[in-house]
């Protein structure tokens, strides 16, 4: 081959790789313009529901923002009735579509696809079923929880003019990140609706009560002049007595259902939305004395968040916090429901899994858990990854010495971790420390 030939053919390899690299780079472009105009998207969602005053305006700013999908024809708000435990239709975008809706709503509930949309608690996209069709073009249906803490408030149904193959991740991610937005929203708003209730009843007793007070000072002036009189008030008073210690006990059953709230409340994590660290120092006082109790085997697993400090150093924290919920996600996606997900501290979990001998699979799932979160946030500027250790507590191991053990195994771990990619780790000396007695 000639000089030429080969000089020209040089060239043209290095343009076909000038161009599928400015390819790569007009993709990434249009992704991070995609995810900026979903920021700002949400954005404005959130500040449209910090001003709705009631729970119509609520439900009619989610259905404009379901419209906003691409290709969507249809949007109905469902939220679960307190008292039937049934999903009904609060809102529907356009109003002429409220049978489809209803119609649409029946069939997917006897099919069970709300069922496995709660269960899963996650969006789904699911084939129209109804037979009854609107005036629009509707060939899927997007499916999307209203969860507000472990609370489901209901569900957002959107029908879009596309098979389901074509929806895309992105949409479904925004839908239900503008969902948690709006159950978190409508659950403050009641909250606050409820409380304010109770604060005008509350003072309504108050004035009440003061009102009777005064009436039971005048009657007592009253009985000093006759002793018929003194009977007669005596019945009275006898009788508003009664009433008062009525109210007083029925404020006082309110009082101990709301201190039973706020102690839920104060059991979860803010910033991950697992267990904190006051509910699981309970969790271990009460397995422990069940394990001695019954006989019986109780895993623990101590996790420890990877590369913290460098990803606030080079990310920022904000991206530090995500890593943190992050993770604490993925453990809780991956344990049973009868096991205990719990932030320890900073980026610290502990895991309890009753009528457990052997953690390994667990583990496996939960490295396999970090592959898929990896792969599928490759986008991302840091590695989502856990250190490990964990033990078995029975009659003969106190759970609290096998969390020591499975804390001493994660610090090994961790070292293999930073050993595989030539750093330290944090000082080892940080271990856990149980709970005080």
């Amino acid at each position: 081959m000639s000089p030429e030939a080969a000089w020209a053919g040089a060239e043209r390899r290095a343009a076909a790789r000038l161009a599928r690299r400015v390819e790569e780079l007009r993709g990434t472009n249009a992704y991070l313009s995609r995810t900026l105009a979903g920021v700002e998207l949400l954005h404005t969602f959130q500040e449209r529901l910090d001003i709705a005053a009631t729970r119509e305006e609520l439900v009619g700013q989610l259905l404009k923002r379901a419209h906003q999908v691409r290709h969507s024809h249809i949007a109905a708000v469902l939220l679960v009735d307190e008292e039937t435990y049934e999903f009904e239709v609060k809102g529907v975008s356009p109003r002429g579509s409220l049978g489809y809706v209803r119609a649409e709503v029946e069939c997917q509930v006897e099919a069970d696809v709300f069922g496995a949309m709660v269960s899963q608690r996650k969006p789904m996209v699911v084939a129209t079923r109804s037979s009854q069709g609107p005036n629009v073009n509707v060939r899927s249906l997007i499916l999307v929880p209203l969860i507000a803490g472990f609370q489901l408030l209901g569900a957002l149904l959107v029908g879009v003019d596309m098979e389901q193959a074509d929806v895309q991740q992105d949409t479904l991610r925004l839908l239900s990140i503008a969902c948690k937005q709006f159950a978190l929203t409508l659950r403050n708003q009641t909250l606050y609706n409820n409380l304010w209730k109770e604060k005008v009843n509350l003072e309504v007793a108050r004035d009440d009560l003061a009102t009777k007070v005064t009436e039971l000072e005048t009657t007592r002036d009253q009985l000093e002049t006759s002793l018929r009189e003194l009977k007669l008030k005596t019945a009275e008073l006898e009788h508003f007595k009664a009433e008062l210690e009525h109210k007083v006990a029925e404020r006082t059953k309110e009082l101990v259902a709301a201190n039973k709230e706020l102690d839920r409340l104060s059991s979860i994590d803010g910033l991950t939305g697992i267990f904190n660290r006051r509910h699981l120092d309970e969790a271990l006082a009460r397995e422990n004395e069940r394990i001695h109790r019954y006989d019986v085997q109780t895993a623990v697993l101590v996790c420890d968040l990877n590369g913290l400090k460098k990803i606030n150093d080079e990310a920022g924290h904000l991206m530090g916090d995500m890593a943190i919920k992050e993770a604490a996600q993925l453990l809780k996606r991956t344990a049973r429901r009868t096991d205990t997900v719990a932030r320890f501290g900073g980026d610290e979990y502990v895991v309890l899994a009753p009528h457990t001998a052997d953690a390994k699979g667990f583990v496996e799932r939960i490295h396999r858990g970090l592959d898929d979160w990896n792969r599928q946030h490759g986008k991302q500027n840091f590695e989502l990854s856990l250190s490990i250790g964990w033990a078995v507590a029975d009659k003969e191991t106190d759970l609290f010495a096998a969390m020591q053990q499975a804390d001493d195994r994660m610090y090994k771990d961790k070292e293999a971790y930073y050993e595989a990619r030539g750093g330290k780790p944090r000082d080892s000396a940080q271990h856990l420390q149980p709970p005080a007695s």
